[in-house]
């Protein structure tokens, strides 16, 4: 962001505090927000296996994980489709999946129009401000550690 990157992602987390400080049109989000993800965590009725069954596109990419596409350690790749499928995806991956191809042909075509691409980005360096590293680390230190800074008296040096 600071460098002018534009963010894509879900909506969840320093993604949603990212949307309100640039504005969503400065932002790509996708799938789920955090509400519907605790919906269907309530409701259990998330079933992996029925995006994987009706969705072309996505059983090709998932399959790609079990065929021999990627080289080197195929059992970490085999490890991913099974905890999808088979662990019911945990994380809604497979739900967002529809959701996060047509935000990428949106990020597609918004980098087509490159006026439009720049001045997103300098609105995202304009307010990258408020996510530096020491309010991160101040706003952790009050409102989840519950720590104070403490002065430490110094002795000359005799």
């Amino acid at each position: 962001m600071m460098n002018g990157a534009l963010t894509i992602g879900t909506q969840d987390g320093a993604n949603v505090e990212i949307g309100e400080y640039v504005g969503s049109d400065n932002i790509f989000t996708f799938g789920l927000t955090s509400e519907e993800v605790f919906t269907y965590q309530m409701r259990g009725d998330y079933r992996a296996r029925d995006y994987y069954n009706n969705d072309r596109r996505l059983r090709n990419v998932m399959d790609l994980l079990v065929n021999q596409h990627f080289s080197g350690d195929d059992v970490e790749f085999k490890d991913i489709f099974y905890s999808l499928l088979y662990n019911n995806d945990e994380y809604f991956v497979l739900r967002d999946f529809d959701s996060y191809v047509s935000t990428q042909n949106k990020v597609n075509h918004t980098y087509q129009q490159q006026e439009q691409w720049l001045e997103k980005s300098i609105i995202n360096i304009a307010h990258s401000g408020a996510f530096s590293s020491d309010r991160t680390i101040q706003e952790y230190a009050d409102d989840i550690w519950k720590i104070r800074p403490i002065t430490i008296p110094t002795h000359p040096i005799l």
